[in-house]
């Protein structure tokens, strides 16, 4: 397993300085156990980035984000809302965040 650990706020938000509309993902496995990427954390990140003026498009924890084929499949109910954000936040380990 891997441990994953979040990321300060304030880096997050530098990262997205010039988005208006993202996606949240999480994932469902080494995140969640970690408490960095689960179904809370999501909803608190949610919370953050639309308190900063974000508007969230959707969120969804993916089963594990570092399948590429269960992604494909688990993110084709944002395939309208995918061509017209700006940025995704994926709340995983590295390998994770690539595959998303």
């Amino acid at each position: 397993m891997v441990i994953s650990e979040q990321k300060p706020i304030e880096e997050i938000l530098e990262y997205l300085k010039d988005a208006k509309k993202v996606i949240i993902t999480g994932c469902g496995e080494c995140a969640t156990v970690c408490k960095v990427g689960g179904e809370d954390e999501v909803e608190e990140m949610k919370t953050i980035l639309e308190d900063e003026g974000l508007e969230v498009i959707g969120t969804k924890v993916l089963s594990t984000s570092c399948n590429l084929l269960l992604d494909k499949k688990e993110l084709k109910e944002f395939k309208k809302e995918l061509k017209e954000i700006d940025a995704i936040l994926c709340m995983a380990c590295g390998d994770g965040a690539q595959t998303v």
